[in-house]
């Protein structure tokens, strides 16, 4: 193992994208180089336990996801099994210099910042964007906003909290008939949600108290937002503040939109277009808006941008992904292999920004009293740089 880097794959995680990120850490599993790498599995399990599983027995049994719940007891280590605790990596000064931890954790408590909060604060370096860009992104009011003050369209939206909706609804339900002037189609969102779950496509006003509801079963905040009549454009980016954009993909499916069930069944009769057809023209505007997302965002290491494109050619933004899905129907992979990327480049990319983004934070200073030992007034007791206080 000298010389490998530990790479922690951390999975699962406690929201509803839980299956989804079992089969992502199932794409990362079988395509991490074991000459380069040394794999460490990760499972968080949906009640908040993290168990460490053995590598090498979940790469010999890896199917379409990575092991969950009902199989651990054929993937877990028990030696590492009792006690496993992620603050031991605090600890480990191998592990900080020569690791690094690769969350694919999609969804609440893993994509929203809190995670990564986590791993700042314990000093381990990680793949993906940092805690401010990520809770940005999942919100995507905050995303919205900031987009529309840097000039970018969005898609008309109205966006309200759930101890409004329960004092004041009948006004909330006034608000959106002035808003969308009695639009045929709308879609609700929870605001802080990935992967489809929660959202409603409600073509029936009637219908419309009830999709906010089933909203607020995920969400403390809602979205509802306008149907726009034009194409599903989405743009892979990768790199550090100023990304490398890939060529765009397209969605286009049967039911309207593109759901749960159209993203990650196998089943599925959604087309996932790559490369959509664009203009030239076309497409270095959307490349252009995905890089400006990008950077408004504050997003790092990778990201899936989507976007909306009308019958009159202009871009609307939709969302930022900062923890796209790596299955292997996912739009993320899909794109930069039609670049001639494989998944082997693309995954050591992203270790590689990760750790050059670790030892650009370790050279800050962090604190004010953060001179060297020997510079310190100790012999005088007193906490401070020599000068200080003479």
């Amino acid at each position: 193992m000298l010389g490998k880097i530990k790479v922690i794959v951390l999975y699962g995680g406690r929201s509803t994208e839980h299956d989804i990120s079992c089969r992502s850490a199932a794409y990362l599993l079988k395509n991490l180089d074991l000459q380069r790498y040394e794999v460490q599995p990760v499972l968080v399990r949906p009640d908040g336990q993290w168990w460490a599983l053995d590598g090498l027995k979940v790469r010999e049994m890896l199917g379409d996801k990575a092991p969950s719940d009902c199989d651990l007891r054929i993937a877990l280590d028990p030696e590492i099994q009792n006690g496993f605790s992620p603050w031991r990596w605090r600890d480990d000064q191998a592990l900080n210099e020569k690791a690094i931890v690769f969350p694919i954790t999609h969804g609440s408590f893993g994509e929203d910042g809190t995670l990564q909060g986590y791993l700042e604060l314990m000093g381990i370096p990680y793949v993906g964007t940092d805690t401010l860009g990520s809770a940005i992104a999942m919100d995507k009011v905050k995303a919205k906003q900031l987009a529309e003050a840097s000039h970018i369209d969005v898609v008309p939206y109205h966006h309200f909290r759930y101890c409004r909706w329960i004092n004041e609804k009948q006004q909330i339900l006034a608000e959106i008939s002035e808003k969308f002037n009695n639009e045929s189609k709308l879609f609700v969102k929870p605001v802080c949600s990935g992967s489809s779950v929660g959202i409603t496509c409600v073509e029936d006003w009637n219908a419309l108290s009830a999709a906010i509801d089933h909203a607020l079963a995920f969400d403390e905040q809602v979205l509802v937002e306008k149907a726009v009549q034009g194409r599903e454009i989405e743009f892979a980016a990768i790199g550090d503040y100023s990304p490398e954009i890939s060529v765009a993909g397209e969605v286009k499916t049967e039911q309207g939109f593109y759901d749960y069930q159209a993203k990650y069944d196998d089943g599925s009769t959604a087309d996932v277009i790559v490369p959509a057809q664009l203009e030239a023209s076309q497409l270095r505007k959307g490349q252009e808006l995905a890089a400006n997302v990008f950077q408004i965002l504050g997003l790092y290491g990778f990201a899936r941008i989507d976007f909306f494109l009308d019958a009159s050619n202009r871009f609307y933004f939709n969302e930022a992904n900062t923890l796209p899905g790596f299955t292997s129907i996912s739009q993320f992979p899909l794109l930069w292999q039609h670049s001639g990327w494989t998944p082997q480049k693309l995954i050591d990319t992203l270790i590689n920004l990760g750790l050059k983004r670790a030892r650009q934070r370790k050279s800050l200073r962090h604190i004010f009293f953060d001179e060297p030992a020997a510079d310190w007034n100790v012999d005088r007791g007193i906490r401070g740089p020599k000068g200080l206080t003479e």
